[in-house]
Parts: C-alpha cells; structure tokens; sequence
C-alpha cells in the first residue's frame, strides 16, 4: 500500500495552569507545550507504522518524562491525571499530498497525504481544488501533486 499512517503522539495532562498563553516549542527535545482550557497538551513524537500495528504508549510517557524538569509545576507530579492519544496522518512515499482528479473516476477529486500539515495547509488545498472543480488555474504547477504519480 502506498499510503501509509504517520503516526502522531500526544498526552493532555488535565488541571496544569502553567501560564502560558501561547504553543511553546523545545528544540532539544523536540516536543511542543499548547496550553488548554483543561490543562496542558504535550505533543510531538511519531512513527511510521502500519494501519492495523498498536499504539505504542512508550512515546506519549517519553514526552512526558521529558516536559517534567521544564515546567516546574510538573516536577513534583508522579502519576497526574493524563490521558495519551494518537492519530495517523496520511503519508505517501514522497512525502508529498495527491492533489487533483482521481485517475479512472469521473466527478472525483484527491487531496489527502498532507502529513503534519494537514490542517496548515487543507485551506490552501481547498482552495485548489475549488479552482479545479470550477476550471480554473490555480496558479502554480500541480505536476509534483499530481494523482497518478505512483
């Protein structure tokens, strides 16, 4: 199978008022911190796995255990109450999204395989697709994009 789950870890630790009030990046550990109404969202491990492999709950502890000494509200908490999730993010072999009219299917449109950038970029891609759909030029060139590529 050409598509293939990216696999994206994070845990929410609930009931953390840290302070923050904007997504923090740390570049050695390479996690982020995003403040939420709740708590803290702790994110940024993935894997490349199959569709049906089991999570792997060592990652979600790995930014865990990492986040502890930089926040000083976390390094006296032993078990807080956390809760670990993963999401797969459509990847292709070149790492590039499919863009553009599904070969062999009339009236059908691809625009998946973003990886992390899904949601960065799916505004953007919407767009695209709309000109398509509606014959018009998008304005840049599709090629690199381009469904039948595989």
């Amino acid at each position: 199978m050409l598509l293939e789950a990216e696999r994206g870890y994070h845990v929410e630790l609930e009931g953390f008022e840290s302070g923050l009030t904007r997504v923090c990046l740390h570049y050695e550990h390479a996690y982020g911190i995003n403040p939420t109404t709740t708590g803290l969202r702790l994110a940024g491990t993935v894997e490349l796995a199959g569709v049906d492999a089991p999570e792997n709950h060592d990652r979600g502890q790995t930014i865990w255990r990492r986040a502890r000494p930089v926040l000083r509200e976390l390094e006296d908490v032993d078990k807080p109450k956390m809760t670990a999730w993963m999401g797969r993010r459509p990847t292709l072999p070149d790492f590039r999204p499919m863009i553009g009219p599904a070969p062999g299917v009339r009236d059908c449109w691809f625009a998946f395989g973003h990886q992390h950038l899904g949601l960065t970029l799916g505004a953007r891609t919407g767009a695209i697709i709309a000109d398509l759909v509606s014959g018009r030029d998008p304005g840049l060139d599709l090629a690199p994009f381009r469904t039948d590529r595989f």
